[in-house]
């Protein structure tokens, strides 16, 4: 069938959409989407069908899609892009619409430090930054002030394992966020405590991927970090 027939839009803004059963496995070309149709269960057309969130079936004979991830999004960015998300992402799709659902791909420490600078992130594919401060000086005592630091690591180059870089200086802030405590055994055995870890990274420098417009970090110290809900384990052709 074709796939207005069925139902399937032909477009993703000005990337075109692909329904084939024989494109398993091959997603991304530079300007189509394969997606198989046996997998779809629904489709739903975001950002003015620009965007697409796909749920997919959990009966689909396709066992590589549905063992990493029940969501695919994807669409046009300015070039094509398939990324899988988790199933909480398509939750919050159902909860509140398409705002919540853009809202909740943006990472929780970028989004606190939006609301507390009152500065609007920026973006690039799935890597979003906010403006922190003028200076690594004031940065490194605003993070000293709010967080219990364990470790400084310095780096460049490369971040959170993706094609994105940073020409520049990064540096992740390990801090302790709590305690755990496991269920003790027996009386004679109480549980363990342990520490719960957790890393904010800042960066300054110009933020740039392949196929992507650089990002200008310089004027400040950013708070850094990549969408959370991606599905780090399944890269397919076209995801960053």
């Amino acid at each position: 069938m074709k796939n207005q027939e069925i139902g399937l839009p032909q477009m993703a803004g000005g990337v075109t959409m692909s329904w084939d059963e024989g494109t398993i496995g091959r997603f991304w070309s530079r300007d189509q989407i394969n997606i198989p149709q046996s997998i779809i269960r629904s489709v739903h057309q975001l950002a003015g069908g620009r965007n697409l969130l796909i749920k997919i079936s959990a009966s689909a004979n396709h066992g590589r899609f549905v063992r990493w991830s029940p969501v695919i999004f994807c669409g046009d960015d300015g070039r094509p892009f398939v990324t899988m998300l988790s199933k909480r992402a398509y939750a919050a799709f159902l909860k509140g619409g398409e705002n919540d659902f853009y809202d909740f791909l943006v990472p929780d420490a970028v989004r606190a430090h939006s609301k507390e600078t009152n500065q609007f992130p920026i973006r690039q594919g799935d890597i979003w930054a906010c403006w922190y401060a003028q200076s690594w000086q004031d940065a490194e005592i605003a993070i000293a002030e709010k967080y219990d630091i364990h470790s400084v690591k310095e780096s460049g180059g490369t971040i959170f394992k993706t094609r994105h870089s940073v020409k520049g200086e990064i540096k992740t802030f390990t801090y302790v966020s709590g305690q755990r405590v496991k269920t003790r055994k027996s009386k004679r055995k109480p549980g363990k405590v342990t520490t719960k870890m957790n890393t904010i990274t800042l960066a300054t420098g110009l933020l740039e991927a392949p196929d992507h417009e650089p990002k200008n970090l310089s004027d400040g110290v950013y708070v850094i970090a990549r969408t959370s809900c991606i599905v780090q384990d399944f890269r397919v052709r076209g995801t960053d």
